[in-house]
Formats: structure tokens, sequence, C-alpha cells
């Protein structure tokens, strides 16, 4: 209990006569089937169910913290959110967080306007506008290739993303 100051957002509860910590789970907004919000605003998701799970197994108290992605990942750094869920992994990351074992293995995917033939590959990238979710590990990606001139950064959603590309 004593590495967190007054007022921050973790909540302490008893247990066994001993003061817990409610952990504070950050989430993003919309990137299904891993992480989405409800209409009533609580977060959803395969991921939230997996840390649900793991949480109830190893008797942990914790709330989910939905938020647009580079918020809570703020919050995350600033020691405001506990534990990040769906949170890709790279080294540059690995110098501010430890990693669980990972659940899924996904790969990076380029999206172009239809019709548009300019672009087949990675190669074909420097110079062009790039859409990325605001400190997701694609932005991560384009910033370490030098990619930075051309960046539109999407602060809300992956499907904002995909309508940015869809519209120019």
């Amino acid at each position: 209990a004593g590495r967190y100051p007054e007022g921050h957002l973790n909540a302490r509860f008893f247990r066994n006569g001993i003061v817990m910590l409610v952990l504070v789970v950050g989430s993003e907004l919309d990137f299904p089937p891993f992480a989405l919000v409800t209409a009533d605003n609580r977060a959803a998701g395969f991921t939230v169910d997996l840390w649900n799970a793991v949480a109830k197994e190893a008797g942990l108290g914790s709330t989910v913290k939905p938020g647009p992605f580079h918020e809570i990942l703020a919050d995350f750094k600033r020691g405001d959110v506990d534990v990040m869920i769906n949170l890709a992994q790279s080294a540059q990351r690995a110098s501010f967080c430890s990693f669980a074992v990972p659940h899924v293995t996904m790969y990076g995917a380029i999206f172009v306007r239809r019709g548009d033939s300019s672009i087949r590959g990675e190669a074909d990238l420097p110079g062009k506008s790039l859409i990325v979710l605001n400190r997701d590990l694609p932005h991560d990606y384009a910033i370490s290739r030098g990619w930075t001139n051309h960046l539109v950064l999407v602060d809300d959603t992956f499907a904002s993303m995909v309508r940015g590309v869809r519209t120019g």
C-alpha cells in the first residue's frame, strides 16, 4: 500500500484483515475482438475477459479503466494505471514495463485506398502520408524508421483510422 501517494486512483479494500489495493487496469476503446467498450461505457472483449479470469484466480481486486490508447499508456507510464492489457511487446516498451506470456501473435499490415497500386510493401512507404493510432506499436515503428514528417495521428479508434485511409 505504501507505493501509492494519497489520492491515487487505486482504492483500498480489506481481505482477511489485510489492506489490499484495487489494481487499475487500462484497456483501449476499440480493438475488437480484444478490447471494446459497451454502450454503458464498460470495458469488454477477449483481453478484459482474460484479465478478469486471471484476477479472479489470483484473488486480485481490480477495476478496468477504458480510454483512448495514448491516454491509458500515458497513465500507465505515470503510475496511474497499474496493468495494461493488450499491450504489444517491443524492445522500446520493455524499457518501461514487464510483459507476461503473450496470448496472441499478430503481424502488421498496410492498408491503402482501393485502386492505389503505388504502395505494395514497406519499401514504398517513405514520403507517403501514414495514418497510425497515436502511441500504438505502428506509431513507434514509424518513428524508428524516420517516417515522422508524414504521420497522421489518430487518437481514438482503429475504425477512425480506417475511415481516414478511405476518405484521405
